[in-house]
């Protein structure tokens, strides 16, 4: 069976592994295995460069990925700790697990953003699940509907009369 990647909860990673974030206040850079191992080190230079707090966690991966000192490292991290992980999507599902195990948290934030299907334009707005935004792109009413795509990092919208016969 084919699943399109628009219509599941699968994960997309990155194609290219993202730079290190400067605003960071500290660093927890994780890897598994030689391509891991590859990424972090540019990571871990970068940080260096930035002269901030640095732990480094890298496993072989010959075996599942060793997570009792990983648990006390995201344990002891603090509020803008970056944690940065180069590793086979397995070891990547275990460091996010123990993150919010040891207390991951997202704060408050000031806007959703609102992924419009219509037209495929994101809408940065404050709102809650279940009110209405006109869409930045197409101006359709969206409902803010209670699914959040990993996709696309957004909110989902629909057209709030989408099911009304047009005249």
């Amino acid at each position: 069976m084919t699943v399109s990647p628009d219509h599941t909860s699968v994960p997309r990673w990155p194609d290219e592994p993202p730079d290190v974030d400067p605003t960071g206040s500290s660093y927890l850079v994780v890897s598994t295995g030689e391509a891991g191992r590859a990424v972090a080190s540019r990571w871990t230079a970068a940080i260096a460069s930035l002269a901030k707090p640095l732990w480094a966690h890298h496993d072989s991966g010959e075996s599942p990925l060793a997570l009792d000192g990983l648990s006390r490292e995201l344990a002891a991290a603090r509020v803008g700790t970056r944690v940065m992980v180069a590793a086979p999507e397995r070891d990547v599902l275990d460091v996010l697990r123990l993150a919010r195990a040891a207390g991951a948290h997202v704060t408050p934030a000031s806007d959703l953003r609102v992924y419009c299907p219509h037209c495929r334009t994101d809408t940065h707005a404050r709102l809650s699940v279940g009110d209405t935004v006109a869409c930045e792109g197409c101006h359709r009413t969206l409902i803010v509907y209670h699914h959040v795509s990993r996709l696309h990092g957004a909110y989902l919208g629909y057209m709030v009369d989408a099911e009304e016969p047009t005249t």
